[in-house]
């Protein structure tokens, strides 16, 4: 007796995006990793008043505005890629 081949329909691919998912997690990962970078040298800068500690703060805030930014982008391009 021979196998019926499977004409069930297959779920939705979880792995597609308006942008290629890869490329997507590679940029963030890269931003991330850039913020996190610059807010360790920025704070080593402040700890030795190089620079003022306001500028700091305003590095690690923008970095954290940034990095959230860029995972609300992973999701709304991860949701329409559906």
């Amino acid at each position: 007796m021979k196998k019926q081949p499977d004409t069930a329909r297959q779920p939705p691919n979880d792995k597609s995006g308006v942008l290629p998912i890869q490329r997507v997690k590679t940029g963030l990962f890269a931003l991330a990793s850039a913020c996190v970078l610059l807010c360790v040298v920025m704070s080593i800068l402040a700890i030795w008043n190089y620079v003022g500690n306001a500028s700091a703060y305003k590095t690690a805030a923008s970095c954290a505005v940034l990095v959230v930014g860029a995972a609300l982008f992973d999701q709304l391009n991860r949701h329409f890629g559906r």
